[in-house]
């Protein structure tokens, strides 16, 4: 790849629109300030975490944090105690930031570990059309099934042997602008075998756009080539990228006023506004799949 004509992921305005390079500290997410690079101290999220059983109907966030025995009475495990975690990432401020900080670090290794081999790295992004008129539940399906119609088929396999797509990591991030409305995406790490030219790397990005594309159409949605993104990750970036895709569980907002879920549960905390985004969100984020990847390794 030209470095000197595509640029960096870090570099890219939209990039820096929501704080991508202060991501490399994946610990800092806040429900408070408006952009991630502040600290969150831990009591702010176990504040956060009390408020959210209060306006939740999942039961099992209740629970969340509570230290039980280990072993039955009577037992030696009676004297140990261990902490039970909802784990419910979309809906818990502590489970939702934890898990940035776990995934972001471990996919920041295996990214480091593939450039380091030779292979390499772009990001991609797509996105659709949205209103504030549509519904969280349409457009989540319709991202769901265009991912499914980018990756399937016979299709799929020659865009693979095609531009030496090795595999994937997909994250899909929900965020939401009281102009636009809700805005669930795909942002996808493509490992690629070879080091692919600016040229290569449009013809695949218009490539899987239209797949993707199609398959919003086939559910009813639409989108613009001109939303969808592809583009080298740079060498000594990775963690960068990892935290950036994993940043949709912590409590951020974005400069131009996009928020997160938890960042939208912290201003109901805070001005006692917007619950009925908050209950939409938790009505449709009911195992939903956040992380996906391929399976197994096609060519290197």
């Amino acid at each position: 790849m030209n470095t000197a004509t595509v640029r960096s992921v870090v570099e890219q305005p939209w990039a820096q629109n929501v704080g991508f390079e202060q991501l490399c500290a994946a610990d800092r997410p806040s429900h408070r300030p408006t952009t991630i690079g502040r600290r969150a101290s831990q009591g702010d999220l176990l504040t956060l975490r009390r408020f959210g059983w209060s306006v939740s109907d999942d039961t099992s966030l209740n629970g969340c944090g509570r230290r039980i025995r280990k072993g039955d009475v009577g037992t030696p495990g009676e004297i140990l105690k261990r902490t039970v975690m909802c784990r419910r990432k979309w809906l818990c401020p502590t489970c939702g930031h934890r898990e940035a900080v776990v995934q972001a670090s471990k996919w920041g290794r295996e990214l480091r570990h593939w450039s380091a081999g030779g292979g390499s790295l772009a990001l991609l992004t797509l996105t659709q059309t949205h209103c504030a008129d549509d519904t969280l539940s349409d457009l989540w399906d319709r991202a769901d099934h265009g991912w499914t119609r980018l990756t399937a088929g016979s299709g799929w396999k020659r865009v693979r042997d095609t531009y030496g797509l090795s595999r994937y990591l997909r994250v899909l991030e929900v965020v939401h602008h009281h102009l636009s409305g809700w805005n669930p995406h795909v942002h996808a790490v493509l490992y690629l075998s070879n080091p692919a030219t600016a040229s290569q790397l449009a013809d695949l990005k218009h490539t899987l756009a239209t797949r993707f594309i199609d398959g919003l159409q086939e559910r009813g949605g639409s989108a613009a080539f001109s939303g969808q993104d592809l583009r080298l990750i740079t060498a000594g970036t990775e963690g960068a990228v990892a935290s950036y895709c994993f940043k949709g569980t912590t409590p951020y907002c974005s400069r131009d006023g996009s928020r997160s879920p938890i960042k939208i549960l912290a201003d109901i905390d805070a001005t006692g506004e917007g619950l009925p985004l908050w209950q939409e969100f938790t009505g449709t984020a009911y195992r939903r799949t956040q992380l996906s990847r391929s399976h197994g390794e096609w060519t290197r």
